[in-house]
């Protein structure tokens, strides 16, 4: 064992060099995941900024899931305010947005509020639930992305690998 080996060698130590490399590497981690998490979140602005927040989005398979896992009656107060909440942008297009579509904004808010939710540990998340909206409002971000100029898929491609990075971790 490492700590008997450093004790024969400098003489009984009271500290286990184990402990002091563990939170090296664990404030270490969390460091690089802070980065991973801010960086993530200051291309996907930039990207934001390049695109109008109230371009009119489908984003059907998001709604059709969304209603799909909507209750009603008494199992209505159950229901996870992911759902409630972007079932009701659907419901109350504002700013010209056609009902039944999103706006960009509305969109990225959904994606970025699921990615937080998905690895909730708390009883009154469904991180499964959130875990797919953030699939589907993605692969809608996606599919939009994909029509723009260069720049802004770089920006969302980085801004994709960085999150991607954070979420790895918080694994």
């Amino acid at each position: 064992d490492f700590s008997r080996a450093v004790d024969q060698l400098v003489g009984e130590t009271s500290v286990v060099p184990g402990k002091a490399t563990g939170d090296f590497v664990r404030e270490t981690g969390e460091a690089l995941n802070k980065k991973y998490a801010h960086r993530a979140g200051e291309l996907y602005d930039i990207l934001n900024r390049g695109i109008d927040p109230m371009q009119s989005v489908r984003a059907d398979a998001l709604r059709v899931f969304a209603e799909g896992a909507e209750r009603t009656g008494a199992s209505a107060s159950f229901m996870d305010d992911l759902v409630k909440d972007t079932l009701r942008l659907f419901r109350e297009s504002e700013n010209g947005i056609p009902l039944n579509q999103l706006s960009w904004q509305n969109l990225d808010d959904i994606r970025r509020k699921a990615g937080r939710l998905s690895d909730t540990r708390t009883a009154d998340v469904d991180a499964g639930m959130a875990k797919q909206i953030y699939k589907l409002a993605k692969q809608e971000q996606d599919r939009i992305v994909k029509e723009l100029g260069p720049a802004e898929q770089k920006a969302w491609r980085n801004a994709n690998r960085y999150a991607k990075r954070h979420a790895e971790w918080k694994k």
